[in-house]
């Protein structure tokens, strides 16, 4: 992950937005869609303990990735990818590009990973479901970190830390190669705010989904806001197909320490051991 030396250093971040598609020789054009780690056509896999780093000829800048970080293709499924902490994507311009742990697949795990500088930190990016993201960090994103298009469904957003970060599920209209509605039954939980992202308006969450979503207790640090908001206001045109009818369910804001469980997923996988009568020793493990 040696960083890119082509041109379009100079100027705003977002005067490179479009660079990938029509700069050539530019660092977007050349870093366009670049993976740290691809996983595709695998089922029941994992990824442990991938961390990135800051190259020695990287030092001055401080850049980690390139472009993307962990990517799971459409074909994959029942993929964990725990303690995975990846760091500042030199590119994060438009067209699918500065994405930590960038998701098309189904029925995967994301626990306790974090990602730092990133465009959009977690992302689910395809009609996907099932998938969890159970703990981890997102600090400082450059926007979002969303359900970007395509009508994701009944995924779930628990016990994450947001340090200049927010979680986002709204209709995006043509934007995003025509994203449309994003989400619908999505739930969010237990989220506690560290600092809040300038534009989340002091928001944990910024939800607007088809039908209905979810978005249950919230914690804030000293200093900081932990709000849910059943509305689209990051963007005017999205807040305009923002059909409000009916409004996410919101519940607990600012009372998640008091929530019960503490987590879904580790709620769930307990009563899925007994059950099946399987031993979890894992479970004895303090929820986020």
């Amino acid at each position: 992950m040696v960083q890119s030396t082509g041109s379009g250093a100079s100027g705003t971040e977002a005067s490179h937005d479009e660079d990938y598609d029509s700069v050539m020789g530019s660092i977007g054009y050349l870093v366009h869609a670049s993976k740290l780690v691809n996983v595709d056509r695998a089922h029941d896999s994992w990824l442990f303990d991938v961390d990135s780093f800051v190259p020695s000829k990287n030092e001055a800048s401080g850049v980690e990735l390139l472009s993307n970080g962990i990517f799971l293709g459409q074909s994959a499924f029942r993929i964990t990818v725990e303690n995975c902490d990846l760091g500042r994507p030199q590119y994060r311009g438009g067209g699918g590009n500065g994405y930590s742990f960038h998701v098309q697949g189904n029925h995967s795990l994301f626990e306790n990973d974090s990602a730092s500088n990133a465009r959009h930190g977690f992302i689910f990016n395809q009609a996907v479901s099932g998938n969890v993201f159970h703990g981890g960090k997102l600090v400082s994103s450059r926007l979002s970190d969303d359900s970007h298009r395509f009508l994701a469904h009944a995924n779930l957003y628990e016990g994450i830390e947001l340090n200049g970060a927010w979680l986002q599920a709204v209709n995006r209209g043509t934007t995003s190669t025509g994203g449309g509605f994003t989400a619908t039954e999505h739930v969010f939980w237990n989220l506690h705010v560290r600092k809040n992202h300038a534009s989340a308006q002091g928001c944990a969450v910024e939800t607007a989904q088809l039908g209905w979503g979810y978005a249950i207790g919230t914690r804030a640090s000293a200093g900081a806001e932990a709000k849910l908001c059943p509305k689209s206001f990051s963007n005017g045109y999205w807040a305009t197909l923002d059909s409000g009818t009916p409004p996410d369910f919101v519940e607990g804001e600012g009372m998640g320490a008091t929530l019960f469980p503490q987590s879904l997923y580790l709620n769930q996988l307990a009563a899925r051991c007994v059950r099946q009568k399987l031993a979890c020793p894992r479970l004895a493990a303090t929820p986020p």
